[in-house]
Protein backbone atom coordinates (compact mmCIF):
# COMPACT_ATOMS: atom_id res chain seq x y z
CA UNK A 1 0.00 0.00 0.00
CA UNK A 2 1.13 3.58 -0.63
CA UNK A 3 1.83 3.91 3.23
CA UNK A 4 3.89 1.32 3.45
CA UNK A 5 1.61 -1.46 5.17
CA UNK A 6 0.62 -4.38 3.53
CA UNK A 7 -3.02 -5.35 1.68
CA UNK A 8 -4.67 -7.07 4.15
CA UNK A 9 -5.40 -10.39 1.96
CA UNK A 10 -1.57 -9.79 0.94
CA UNK A 11 -0.43 -9.89 4.96
CA UNK A 12 -2.97 -13.12 5.35
CA UNK A 13 -1.04 -14.83 3.01
CA UNK A 14 2.66 -13.90 3.80
CA UNK A 15 1.92 -14.05 7.23
CA UNK A 16 -0.90 -15.57 9.33
CA UNK A 17 -1.36 -19.44 9.19
CA UNK A 18 -2.68 -20.85 6.10
CA UNK A 19 -5.79 -22.79 5.09
CA UNK A 20 -5.13 -25.62 3.84
CA UNK A 21 -8.46 -26.28 2.50
CA UNK A 22 -7.42 -23.55 0.35
CA UNK A 23 -5.04 -25.81 -1.81
CA UNK A 24 -5.82 -28.82 -3.76
CA UNK A 25 -4.81 -32.24 -3.66
CA UNK A 26 -0.71 -32.72 -2.91
CA UNK A 27 -0.32 -29.35 -1.61
CA UNK A 28 -3.24 -29.52 1.02
CA UNK A 29 -2.01 -32.70 2.43
CA UNK A 30 1.76 -31.18 2.68
CA UNK A 31 -0.04 -28.28 4.62
CA UNK A 32 -1.92 -30.38 6.82
CA UNK A 33 0.88 -32.65 7.04
CA UNK A 34 3.56 -29.29 8.05
CA UNK A 35 0.66 -28.42 10.47
CA UNK A 36 0.57 -31.53 12.38
CA UNK A 37 4.46 -31.58 12.48
CA UNK A 38 3.71 -28.06 14.34
CA UNK A 39 5.74 -25.72 11.32
CA UNK A 40 4.20 -22.72 10.66
CA UNK A 41 2.08 -22.60 7.30
CA UNK A 42 2.58 -19.07 6.15
CA UNK A 43 4.15 -18.41 3.46
CA UNK A 44 7.49 -16.70 4.81
CA UNK A 45 7.90 -19.06 6.97
CA UNK A 46 7.46 -22.18 4.05
CA UNK A 47 9.67 -20.55 1.78
CA UNK A 48 12.45 -20.34 4.75
CA UNK A 49 11.59 -23.79 5.37
CA UNK A 50 12.28 -25.08 1.93
CA UNK A 51 15.18 -22.84 1.52
CA UNK A 52 16.63 -24.00 4.94
CA UNK A 53 15.94 -27.82 3.09
CA UNK A 54 18.08 -26.88 0.25
CA UNK A 55 20.86 -25.69 2.51
CA UNK A 56 20.90 -28.89 4.41
CA UNK A 57 20.72 -31.07 0.91
CA UNK A 58 23.46 -28.82 -0.53
CA UNK A 59 25.53 -28.88 2.48
CA UNK A 60 25.43 -32.85 2.25
CA UNK A 61 26.67 -33.11 -1.00
CA UNK A 62 29.30 -30.69 -0.87
CA UNK A 63 30.56 -32.93 2.15
CA UNK A 64 29.66 -35.73 0.15
CA UNK A 65 32.50 -37.89 -1.82
CA UNK A 66 31.62 -36.92 -5.22
CA UNK A 67 34.08 -39.80 -7.09
CA UNK A 68 31.37 -42.55 -5.84
CA UNK A 69 28.52 -41.36 -7.83
CA UNK A 70 25.91 -44.42 -6.11
CA UNK A 71 26.54 -42.60 -2.81
CA UNK A 72 26.23 -39.43 -4.47
CA UNK A 73 23.16 -40.41 -5.83
CA UNK A 74 21.92 -42.00 -2.41
CA UNK A 75 22.43 -38.81 -0.77
CA UNK A 76 20.02 -36.72 -3.10
CA UNK A 77 17.32 -38.65 -3.49
CA UNK A 78 17.69 -39.43 0.69
CA UNK A 79 15.68 -36.85 2.61
CA UNK A 80 13.60 -35.09 -1.17
CA UNK A 81 10.13 -35.95 1.27
CA UNK A 82 11.69 -33.27 3.33
CA UNK A 83 12.16 -30.67 0.52
CA UNK A 84 8.45 -31.35 -1.09
CA UNK A 85 6.64 -29.81 1.84
CA UNK A 86 7.74 -26.55 1.99
CA UNK A 87 7.65 -26.22 -2.31
CA UNK A 88 4.35 -27.32 -2.67
CA UNK A 89 2.64 -25.40 0.16
CA UNK A 90 5.13 -21.97 -0.43
CA UNK A 91 4.26 -22.28 -4.55
CA UNK A 92 0.64 -23.07 -3.95
CA UNK A 93 0.33 -19.79 -1.57
CA UNK A 94 2.70 -17.96 -4.34
CA UNK A 95 -0.70 -18.79 -6.57
CA UNK A 96 -3.18 -17.39 -4.40
CA UNK A 97 -0.97 -14.30 -3.77
CA UNK A 98 -0.60 -13.91 -7.89
CA UNK A 99 -4.42 -14.18 -7.97
CA UNK A 100 -4.61 -11.59 -5.46
CA UNK A 101 -2.50 -8.96 -6.71
CA UNK A 102 -3.68 -9.80 -10.16
CA UNK A 103 -7.41 -8.55 -9.22
CA UNK A 104 -6.44 -5.46 -6.92
CA UNK A 105 -4.12 -4.56 -10.43
CA UNK A 106 -6.79 -4.92 -12.39
CA UNK A 107 -9.01 -2.79 -9.93
CA UNK A 108 -6.77 -0.43 -9.81
CA UNK A 109 -6.31 -0.37 -13.40
CA UNK A 110 -9.90 0.33 -13.85
CA UNK A 111 -10.28 3.10 -11.39
CA UNK A 112 -7.34 4.81 -12.81
CA UNK A 113 -8.92 4.31 -16.32
CA UNK A 114 -11.97 5.67 -15.00
CA UNK A 115 -10.41 8.90 -13.41
CA UNK A 116 -9.08 9.50 -16.38
CA UNK A 117 -12.24 9.55 -18.25
CA UNK A 118 -13.35 11.82 -15.45
CA UNK A 119 -10.96 14.27 -16.39
CA UNK A 120 -10.67 14.40 -19.65
CA UNK A 121 -14.84 15.05 -19.30
CA UNK A 122 -14.05 17.75 -17.17
CA UNK A 123 -11.48 19.28 -18.85
CA UNK A 124 -13.66 19.20 -22.06
CA UNK A 125 -16.64 20.52 -20.90
CA UNK A 126 -14.46 23.47 -18.94
CA UNK A 127 -12.61 23.79 -22.60
CA UNK A 128 -16.03 24.04 -23.70
CA UNK A 129 -17.02 27.00 -21.05
CA UNK A 130 -14.09 29.18 -21.85
CA UNK A 131 -14.91 28.73 -25.66
CA UNK A 132 -17.98 29.94 -25.26
CA UNK A 133 -17.25 32.85 -22.76
CA UNK A 134 -14.48 33.83 -25.19
CA UNK A 135 -17.20 33.74 -28.31
CA UNK A 136 -19.55 35.51 -26.17
CA UNK A 137 -16.72 38.36 -25.37
CA UNK A 138 -15.75 38.46 -29.54
CA UNK A 139 -19.69 38.81 -30.51
CA UNK A 140 -20.12 41.28 -27.98
CA UNK A 141 -16.97 43.27 -29.34
CA UNK A 142 -17.91 43.16 -32.75
CA UNK A 143 -21.78 44.44 -31.98
CA UNK A 144 -20.31 46.96 -30.34
CA UNK A 145 -18.26 48.10 -33.20
CA UNK A 146 -21.40 47.49 -35.78
CA UNK A 147 -23.37 50.15 -33.14
CA UNK A 148 -20.89 52.50 -33.67
CA UNK A 149 -20.66 52.49 -37.23
CA UNK A 150 -24.11 52.95 -37.44
CA UNK A 151 -23.85 56.14 -34.63
CA UNK A 152 -21.15 57.46 -37.39
CA UNK A 153 -23.75 56.93 -40.70
CA UNK A 154 -26.48 58.46 -38.72
CA UNK A 155 -23.91 61.57 -38.61
CA UNK A 156 -22.99 61.61 -42.59
CA UNK A 157 -25.63 63.21 -44.81
CA UNK A 158 -27.88 60.83 -46.64
CA UNK A 159 -26.31 61.16 -50.30
CA UNK A 160 -23.13 60.14 -49.39
CA UNK A 161 -23.75 57.26 -48.00
CA UNK A 162 -26.51 56.79 -50.81
CA UNK A 163 -23.64 57.29 -53.13
CA UNK A 164 -21.75 54.55 -51.68
CA UNK A 165 -22.25 51.04 -52.71
CA UNK A 166 -20.94 49.31 -49.97
CA UNK A 167 -22.48 51.64 -47.58
CA UNK A 168 -25.73 51.49 -49.26
CA UNK A 169 -25.71 47.76 -48.89
CA UNK A 170 -24.35 47.76 -45.38
CA UNK A 171 -27.66 50.13 -44.44
CA UNK A 172 -30.12 47.58 -46.26
CA UNK A 173 -29.06 44.60 -44.18
CA UNK A 174 -29.14 47.06 -40.78
CA UNK A 175 -31.92 49.40 -41.41
CA UNK A 176 -35.50 48.75 -41.93
CA UNK A 177 -35.73 52.25 -43.07
CA UNK A 178 -33.80 51.77 -46.41
CA UNK A 179 -36.09 48.56 -47.67
CA UNK A 180 -38.93 50.79 -48.28
CA UNK A 181 -37.21 52.60 -51.02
Amino acid sequence: MEDGSYDPDVKAILFEPADCDAFYASPRSQCINLAALGYPSDMVSTINLYKNMLDYKLALYDALDKTNSTAAQAVLVAGISSVLPGYRVSGSQALLLSGIISEKLAKSVADIHDLGTTILVIFSVTLLLASLLIWFQILTKVKRVNDDFKKVLAVLPPNIILSSYLLKSFLNKNSNILQKF
